[in-house]
């Protein structure tokens, strides 16, 4: 039998302590904004919306519209943008071999502004983001391109 080293046993209980300090966070950014909404009432809102358990008629329906409404699809979405921007990160830097690299680095960025300011210059301000992802897009090709040769 081959003995599983100290790495492969606190992988787990790492990877468990992380999503627990998430669900934290996503909680806490939940409660947080101009009105004050205790982390309970907040805990026991979205545990009702999504199980149907627990009693929620003591909390205001305002309070509930602004958690569920408002709030959680902010935080959800914020959750997701993050994920992806870790996610196109870490790609990157693998994609190039280089633990240091990021957009400015390699003149993607320099591809965004590049795209964005030609079509301001051509007078097609309507579609401006999307002159600067094919700006983008164009200087991911050809870092990819040279980084290959």
């Amino acid at each position: 039998m081959i003995a599983k080293s100290k790495r492969d046993i606190t992988f787990p209980y790492l990877l468990l302590f992380l999503c627990i300090c998430l669900g934290i966070s996503l909680l806490v950014a939940v409660s947080l904004g101009a009105v004050k909404i205790p982390i309970a009432d907040t805990y026991q809102i979205i545990i009702k919306q999504l199980f149907h358990i627990g009693n929620v008629d003591h909390i205001a329906k305002s309070t509930i519209a602004i958690i569920w409404n408002m709030r959680s699809p902010r935080v959800i979405m914020g959750l997701i943008a993050g994920a992806g921007l870790a996610l196109c990160g870490s790609t990157m830097q693998t994609t190039v071999n280089n633990p240091i690299c990021e957009p400015y680095i390699l003149g993607i960025s320099a591809g965004a502004t590049f795209g964005a300011t030609l079509l301001i210059i051509l007078g097609l301000k309507t579609f401006i983001g999307f002159g600067a992802f094919l700006g983008a897009i164009i200087a991911t090709i050809i870092v990819l391109v040279i980084a290959s040769a």
